[in-house]
C-alpha cells in the first residue's frame, strides 16, 4: 500500500501472514474405541478440542478442519456448512467458540445417529476429503492472489486400519505427498506395529 510521508509517497510492504490449515482425521466408530482403556472417546474428544484451540490462537491466519471416520462413511465436523455467528458476545475469541460449539455439536449428532456398526472405518475416505479441504483452500487462496496456507493432516485413530482399507490409505499417502501435505498419525489402540 501507499503512504505519504512529508509530502513524498513510498511504498510499505505489509506484513503477509501465511497460516496452516490443520485438518484433524478423527476415529469415530464405537466399535474400534472398544479396544482402547484411556482415555476415553469423551476424555479425547475435551483433548482434542484444547488442541484445535491452541493450534487456531498460535496464528490468527491459521484454521482447522476437522473430519469424523465413522463406520462405513466420513463426515466434515467442522467447519459446518451453515456456521454462521449469531452475534453473541461471550467474552471468548469468537472463532474458537464457534469451533468449539460446532465441533461438539456435530460430534454428538453423528454419535447419537442409529448406524451399522461395521468394523470397518472409513479412513480412507476421510483422508480423501482432508486432501480435498486442503486442495480448496489452496485453490480459494490463489484465485484471490493471497499466499497460500501449508496444509498439514492429523489422524487420531484407535486401531490400524483393517485390510480392506489399505488401497485407499496408501492411494491417499501417495497424493498426500505428491502435493506435500504431511500426514501425521496417532494409533491409541490395537496391536502395536
Amino acid at each position: 500500500y501507499q503512504r505519504r510521508v512529508h509530502g513524498e509517497t513510498c511504498l510499505a510492504k505489509m506484513a503477509i501472514v501465511v497460516g496452516n490449515v490443520l485438518v484433524l482425521v478423527v476415529e469415530t466408530n464405537p466399535h474400534s474405541w472398544l479396544t482402547v482403556k484411556s482415555p476415553t472417546f469423551a476424555q479425547l474428544a475435551q483433548h482434542l478440542a484444547v488442541f484445535l484451540n491452541v493450534h487456531l490462537t498460535n496464528k490468527r491466519a491459521n484454521s482447522v478442519c476437522v473430519i469424523a471416520a465413522h463406520s462405513g462413511s466420513s463426515r466434515i465436523l467442522y467447519p459446518t456448512a451453515l456456521e454462521a455467528d449469531e452475534g453473541r458476545d461471550t467474552g471468548k475469541w469468537q472463532p474458537l467458540q464457534r469451533m468449539n460449539d460446532a465441533f461438539a455439536a456435530e460430534l454428538t449428532a453423528l454419535l447419537s445417529e442409529a448406524c451399522d456398526l461395521l468394523p470397518n472405518t472409513a479412513l480412507g475416505g476421510a483422508l480423501g476429503k482432508a486432501l480435498c479441504y486442503i486442495n480448496r483452500v489452496r485453490q480459494t487462496c490463489m484465485r484471490d492472489k493471497v499466499p497460500a496456507p501449508s496444509g498439514r493432516v492429523l489422524v487420531i485413530s484407535a486401531a490400524p486400519p483393517p485390510p480392506a482399507q489399505y488401497m485407499a490409505v496408501m492411494n491417499a499417502i501417495f497424493a498426500a505427498q505428491k502435493h506435500g501435505i504431511p500426514i501425521d498419525a496417532c494409533v491409541l489402540g490395537g496391536d502395536p506395529a
